[in-house]
């Protein structure tokens, strides 16, 4: 969030002293994450659970872009809250980031969970007073929430 794209891709030809069309090199960068779909079932008990979900992610704007042109139904509508590092000019594992995602959330930091696949993430989060896990698979998250009480159904 610092800079915008076109200064990102400035700076990107200036350090790789190449040429690139913006638009093609915003695709290229952005199409690396396949959807987990092991996941989907989770979430969608988790919904069923009327628990609260958010989402807290460090991204670029072109990337984000490009997640919502491939219309997963998951994003951005089925999270209450969605906090985007580029638009918050924050990222994890910066404090601020998990303080700007709870005031959004608007419930103390005690009553959040995180989950996330970077152990820094989740000792950040911890250190901001969340219940952190970090991720493994669909499969140990579903146990992981079944052992914090909620019930999935699953």
């Amino acid at each position: 969030g610092a800079i915008d794209w076109c200064g990102f891709h400035a700076l990107f030809g200036a350090a790789t002293g190449s040429t690139s069309d913006p638009d093609r090199l915003a695709e290229a960068a952005s199409d690396m994450f396949a959807l987990n779909v092991p996941i989907l079932p989770v979430l969608g008990a988790l919904e069923k659970a009327c628990v609260r979900t958010g989402l807290l992610s460090n991204t670029c704007a072109p990337h984000w872009e490009h997640l919502l042109r491939r219309r997963y139904a998951i994003l951005p509508g089925r999270f209450a809250e969605v906090v985007l590092s580029h638009e918050v000019r924050a990222a994890k594992p910066d404090r601020a980031i998990y303080d700007i995602a709870a005031a959004r959330a608007g419930v103390p930091p005690a009553e959040i969970l995180f989950v996330d696949d970077l152990e820094e993430n989740v000792a950040a989060a911890r250190a901001a007073g969340w219940e952190a896990e970090v991720f493994v698979s669909a499969p140990d998250l579903a146990d992981r929430l079944v052992r914090r009480g909620i019930n999935l159904g699953l």
